[in-house]
């Protein structure tokens, strides 16, 4: 009778075990830090243009969790502008796989002196496979074109 209890009580032990360990590697929060590089654009916090957007602090972020900034981007040339959002350098390499870099700009062309609001979004889309990592950092590129 007592191989049974104690059986049992394994059983338990190692369904809880992986109930466990499951659950703490889906919600490991990770820090990041994203610079951001404006390519003939200016961009700030604010529409009165004071204050210049160097980085985005992310913040912990956790698996399928979104995080949203909003931004100004003043174009300062004499020409109408259309942006383009990308990434690079992201470190380590691996959580790139695990992120979506999005945003709300429609694509309409900003005109010469005007500025837009935008929203950046960071999503992590899937647990990443290290769970030793406990932050990272990139840089968002905001690039304007013709």
């Amino acid at each position: 009778m007592n191989w049974k209890i104690f059986a049992v009580v394994i059983f338990i032990s190692i369904i809880l075990s992986t109930v466990v360990y499951g659950a703490y590697n889906y919600y490991v929060n990770i820090d990041s830090t994203g610079n951001v590089e404006a390519v003939n654009i200016e961009i700030y916090w604010d529409s009165e243009r004071t204050n210049k957007v160097e980085n985005i602090n992310w913040g912990n972020i956790s698996p399928t969790e979104t995080k949203i900034v909003t931004i100004f981007i003043y174009n300062s040339g004499s020409d109408p502008v259309y942006l383009q959002l990308n990434s690079k350098d992201w470190y380590p390499i691996q959580v790139e796989d695990a992120m979506i870099l999005d945003w709300n700009y429609d694509n309409n062309s900003i005109a010469p002196s005007k500025g837009i609001f935008v929203n950046i979004s960071l999503t992590m889309v899937q647990p990443l496979e290290d769970t030793t990592i406990s932050n990272f950092n990139y840089t968002t590129i905001i690039s304007a074109y013709n």
